[in-house]
């Protein structure tokens, strides 16, 4: 046995080491092959097409059924329409801005504050203490580290539905 292998063994040792570590993240090491990111998108779109049409059938059901509206009348009809597409839009659009400026750290330091109080509180275990970075910035570096998704295909889904809520607004009049 020579030293290159004896050095390799080492530094398979030391690898699970490492990710205990602050500033390390998984994340970092794996990139998804491109068909694997385009499943990821479609499954995206197929998510965000799912919650806001949900939105859109509370609010459409909300207008018929709580205001009695007529559906049979066009001018009902397209203002329920209307009212739908653009509440479930809006509503996508705003969850949309609030996890872009949490991935741009807006609440990092509310989140490890909160984290590092339930684990020193709740917590008697001390791996689970050493779970989280000992200081705010070391939260911050290892935070930065993670790859995330694009928001991109939420994005075009909200606002698909925020342009057809305008159309319907122009039939209704």
């Amino acid at each position: 046995m020579n030293d290159s292998d004896n050095n390799s063994n080492d530094k398979k040792a030391v690898e699970p080491e490492k990710a205990h570590k602050p500033g390390f993240s998984l994340s970092e090491h794996f990139e998804p092959s491109p068909k694997e990111k385009k499943k990821i998108i479609i499954i995206e779109v197929i998510v965000s097409f799912l919650i806001v049409s949900a939105m859109f059938a509370a609010v459409a059901l909300t207008e018929i059924y709580s205001l009695k509206l007529n559906w049979s009348d066009y001018s009902e009809r397209m203002r329920i329409l209307c009212d739908s597409f653009f509440v479930s839009g809006i509503m996508g659009i705003l969850s949309w801005l609030l996890i872009l400026v949490a991935r741009q750290g807006g609440f990092d330091m509310i989140v490890y504050g909160v984290r590092k109080a339930f684990l020193w509180t709740f917590s008697s275990k001390k791996h689970a203490r050493e779970a989280l970075p000992a200081t705010f910035y070391d939260y911050v570096m290892e935070k930065k580290g993670k790859k995330y998704n694009s928001l991109f295909p939420m994005f075009i889904v909200f606002g698909t539905f925020l342009a057809i809520s305008i159309v319907f607004m122009f039939l209704a009049l």
